[in-house]
């Protein structure tokens, strides 16, 4: 059965705007949001680093970067701002080598998108599939577009990921266009998102198809270089400490749960602590789940009066602290 066909773009010019797209990114504090390490140099196998080249950007390339009001890596940023880039970005890894491990795999990949999910229908929905190899940014950023008959699937691919990659980010498109899912970065359901594709990518039959690769951790040093590498850029991280906006637009709950976080501010709070002081006097206590939608629900009304959300830090496994 005909299956949509991916064409791949090693054009310099796509480089150049998707380190612009990268600088959007950074300048919105996107990827910071996350708990995403900015560094200017590659950690192989890290799905939690941002490798954003240190091209010595210019106030106008910022200037016009925050101009832009897409975030888009294929559609076009300013003129000035690509043509920084391009004049800067002497040379980039062309080679071919994931395209060909790619195209002896996929095949078969759709053959189980068919037959195991039963997807079908959205497939053949897609128009035209483009993936950009790079050695930049995150793991991998993905864009599905609504076109007039169905979507367009865009990439960028980090080149020390792997095939396997190229499944994981079709598979989180399909995810996205199958289940209308436009949550962004930390919050619950995009965790439930990655959680569930990376569970097929790497524990279902989708495993056999590709070589697995590791997630190699962040560690100290990495921290540090992001901090400075941050300030350096001209985004150091600012503790914004007003939070006399919030008092007349938080639940009861998430004063509580608030206050809790910030006395002292730093400190780990555990899922038990919380559930003792949000929850004391019921036997069951609380569910994990309904911590995370609480929390959900606070950094949305941070980010409304316009402090960072992503003050609010997750501790995987053991609770949440105030940074």
């Amino acid at each position: 059965m005909k299956h949509p066909k991916a064409v791949f773009d090693y054009s310099l010019e796509s480089q150049a705007r998707y380190i612009c797209f990268l600088a959007k990114g950074i300048m919105d504090g996107i990827y910071q949001k996350g708990n995403f390490k900015i560094v200017p140099y590659l950690v192989p196998g890290n799905y939690w680093t941002v490798y954003f080249p240190d091209l010595d950007y210019s106030r106008e390339f910022w200037k016009e970067i925050s101009k832009t009001q897409h975030n888009d890596f294929f559609k076009p940023f300013p003129k000035i701002a690509e043509e920084e880039i391009l004049a800067k970005l002497k040379r980039i890894n062309s080679s071919k080598e994931l395209e060909l491990k790619w195209k002896t795999r996929e095949e078969k990949f759709w053959s189980l998108c068919r037959n195991f999910l039963d997807l079908t229908k959205v497939i053949s929905k897609i128009g035209k599939i483009v993936i950009l190899p790079t050695e930049f940014g995150t793991q991998g950023s993905y864009h599905p577009n609504i076109v007039k008959d169905g979507y367009d699937f865009a990439f960028s691919t980090r080149s020390d990921m792997g095939a396997e990659n190229i499944a994981r980010l079709i598979l989180l498109s399909l995810y996205n266009v199958t289940f209308r899912d436009s949550s962004e970065i930390d919050e619950i359901n995009w965790h439930k998102r990655q959680a569930v594709i990376e569970f097929l990518v790497k524990k279902t039959i989708f495993s056999r198809l590709f070589i697995s690769t590791k997630n190699a951790k962040n560690d100290l040093h990495h921290i540090k270089d992001s901090k400075d590498y941050l300030a350096k850029l001209g985004f150091p991280l600012i503790k914004n400490r007003n939070y006399s906006a919030l008092e007349n637009i938080l639940t009861t709950k998430e004063k509580l749960l608030f206050d809790l976080l910030r006395y002292p501010e730093g400190k780990l709070v555990s899922y038990d602590q919380i559930g003792d002081v949000l929850w004391p006097n019921q036997d069951d206590k609380f569910s994990l789940y309904a911590i995370a939608k609480l929390v959900e629900g606070l950094r949305k009304k941070l980010r409304s009066v316009g402090l960072d959300s992503s003050l609010i830090k997750t501790s995987k496994g053991l609770g949440y602290y105030l940074r």
